[in-house]
């Protein structure tokens, strides 16, 4: 219902155009000056009012992140108990809001994530005691508005990603070559976990190494008009930053043409 009024709104939008255009021509063509005022007055005043029913659309249709983050922070217990870690979920920016359509798609990269986080990066205790972390892994998901978009970034204190690991499983995997590999910036190669079929896990578990994940994460962000980026220190953890803007229901563009 809500989509049928935006694009009802977006057709007014259309004639409220053509209406200023006609007011345009008619003091252009020299024709009666108060006419062509009053009908300028009113393409603005309809302009005004069309943007306040497209904001209270776009309200409507707006749902905070929580609903999404509750599901996740009950996943992230349940696969904790299930590969034996200790993991402390800090959870930041529920009440930030989102088109109902963006939120409801975000659930399932969202969760491949904090899976993979739980299940590949943070460590067993023991190991996190040697390297002088504390026995708990420590797991952030939080989410702000920046302007037209919400950034949500989910970020672990696990071992980080193995860059020498990455570019072996690539070559193995007949991703690349390895003159192609050894060429490549970091930046490159880390960008190769989004690959299909690309996975780092030495073993198929329930959890992880099947090699599907990381691009099926990749493409849901990319239809959502959104972008994920990493970074990742050796030994100290990785961070996931997703951009997303905060509605598909319209989308602001200059046009430009030339010649």
């Amino acid at each position: 219902k809500l989509d049928r009024l935006m694009n009802g709104v977006g057709e007014l939008v259309l004639v409220r155009a053509s209406l200023a255009a006609i007011a345009e021509r008619l003091a252009a063509a020299g024709g009666d000056p108060a006419l062509a005022a009053d009908l300028k007055l009113a393409t603005r005043a309809l302009a005004r009012r069309l943007d306040e029913l497209q904001a209270g659309i776009l309200e409507v249709r707006m749902v905070p992140l929580e609903q999404v983050f509750d599901k996740l922070a009950r996943m992230v217990r349940k696969i904790a108990r299930e590969v034996g870690k200790e993991i402390d979920l800090h959870v930041r920016g529920g009440d930030v809001e989102l088109d109902k359509l963006i939120v409801e798609e975000l659930a399932d990269p969202l969760m491949h994530l904090l899976r993979n986080a739980v299940d590949h990066a943070i460590e067993p205790a023991e190991q996190r005691a040697r390297a002088g972390k504390p026995a708990a892994g420590q797991l952030r998901l939080s989410a702000a508005q920046k302007g037209n978009h919400v950034e949500i970034a989910v970020e672990d204190d696990g071992a980080g990603i193995d860059e020498e690991r990455i570019r072996e499983v690539t070559v193995q995997r007949g991703l690349a070559t390895a003159e192609a590999v050894r060429e490549m910036t970091r930046r490159e190669v880390m960008n190769l976990i989004f690959t299909p079929g690309f996975s780092t896990a030495r073993q198929v578990t329930a959890l992880s190494g099947r090699g599907v994940g990381m691009d099926v994460v990749k493409n849901n962000i990319a239809n959502l008009s959104g972008m994920i980026d990493l970074r990742t220190e050796r030994g100290r953890g990785t961070r996931f930053e997703l951009t997303l803007p905060v509605t598909l229901a319209i989308v602001r563009a200059l046009v430009v043409s030339v010649a």
